[in-house]
């Protein structure tokens, strides 16, 4: 019976074509304990490996570092965009003291 879904196969020694004898019992045993290790075995290396790449990414994120120019203190007047002209100062102005910060 072929592997449909999961992790694990259960295998039997009488899954063979029509016509073979069942497979000796020591020999399948011992190739399902090692198939069974190995995989275990590489389960636990990718485990590992994605935790490791998943605290470095947290410890190096850029997110944390990044403040976007407009946001901070002064961004808003350092813009060209906002003094360009008339109207936008006025407008900055107009932000500024509705939030309360000096002109």
């Amino acid at each position: 019976m072929p592997l449909q879904a999961g992790i694990l196969r259960l295998k039997s020694r009488n899954e063979r074509r029509p016509g073979l004898p069942p497979e000796p019992w020591l020999p399948f045993y011992a190739r399902q304990g090692v198939e069974a290790v190995r995989k275990a075995v590489t389960f636990v290396k990718r485990w590992h490996k994605l935790a490791t790449l998943r605290r470095r990414i947290a410890r190096e994120d850029p997110c944390r570092n990044y403040t976007d120019f407009a946001l901070t203190a002064n961004g808003l007047e350092d813009l060209r965009l906002y003094t360009q002209t008339a109207e936008a100062r006025a407008a900055v102005a107009r932000e500024r003291l509705v939030a309360g910060l000096p002109m």
